[in-house]
């Protein structure tokens, strides 16, 4: 009797196991679909960062504990998985320990500036923004609020909509991942690099480059701690979220709308600012 149980939690236990795996191979197919959507009125662009790359970089081991330094590159590509990856299309924001530290405000900013010098042409009515979900740099409040207010105030008027999507885990591969590969390449003979100009010099070859320091970097979370409501008071659960949307309205407000799956929708459009708070005040 206690073997047919057994057996039969077991057969259990590998339907409930072959179920999610099916599952979870829907939900990363339909995200890497939406990454290759193409459609009028539609701009996609992505965004990472790419591993720390250390200096001095030698062939002594000894020297690898007496690193004090780290470089740091972030790059966008403007289309989806489809585009062919150009300088015209690559853009790279890239500084070091000494300039400034690795946080969300440094990718916030750079996201910012970016938005603010883009060429987007008329016919363009949403802006698709794809990014994994790391909460320390890209998926937080910060960016929320910093998207909805650029939106709001200093966006193309012709833009109606921003969609932000996040792949599930493990299934992050995007198209800045392929410059970094680029990138890592000729960086493998690179046996020695002593200065930040030996790694921005490689980066030239591949992307258009712009030095986080010669950029304002803002306090985004003193900007809109007054302003945006806590996370655990808006309508939807935002980690969990893998896709959000920041609308514009006729009025001062900004819509937000937070789905959990790819397809479906609750289609649940709220504020997430706080009383008599608007977006244009950050």
């Amino acid at each position: 009797m206690g073997e047919r149980l057994k057996t039969e939690t077991d057969t259990s236990k590998k339907s409930q196991l072959i179920i999610e795996e099916r599952i979870h191979r829907l939900k990363y197919k339909a995200f890497y679909s939406i990454l290759r959507e193409e459609v009028d009125g539609l701009l996609t662009i992505s965004f990472d960062c790419q591993k720390n790359q250390a200096l001095p970089k030698l062939q002594d081991q000894s020297a690898y504990y007496s690193r004090q330094f780290s470089f740091y590159h972030f790059g966008i590509v403007a289309g989806n998985s489809k585009a062919k990856l150009t300088a015209n299309n690559v853009y790279s924001y890239y500084w070091d320990d000494t300039t400034h530290a690795k946080g969300s405000n440094e990718i916030i900013s750079a996201v910012y500036h970016f938005l603010l010098n883009i060429n987007m042409t008329d016919n363009i009515k949403v802006l698709r923004i794809i990014s994994d979900g790391c909460s320390g740099q890209n998926k937080n409040t910060g960016m929320i609020s910093m998207l909805g207010n650029w939106l709001s105030s200093e966006s193309p008027r012709h833009l109606k909509r921003i969609e932000l999507i996040y792949p599930i885990v493990g299934h992050s591969f995007i198209p800045p991942d392929r410059v970094f590969a680029k990138i890592e390449k000729v960086l493998k003979f690179k046996e020695v690099i002593t200065s930040p100009t030996e790694y921005m010099s490689i980066l030239q070859e591949h992307t258009k480059c712009t030095d986080l320091a010669s950029i304002p970097v803002y306090d985004w979370k003193t900007s809109y701690q007054n302003i945006i409501k806590p996370t655990t008071s808006w309508h939807f659960a935002f980690m969990k979220c893998k896709r959000v949307f920041i609308t514009r309205t006729k009025t001062k407000h900004v819509f937000v709308q937070g789905e959990l799956n790819y397809r479906t929708e609750k289609n649940t459009k709220m504020t997430i600012t706080k009383k008599k708070k608007y977006y244009g005040t950050l």
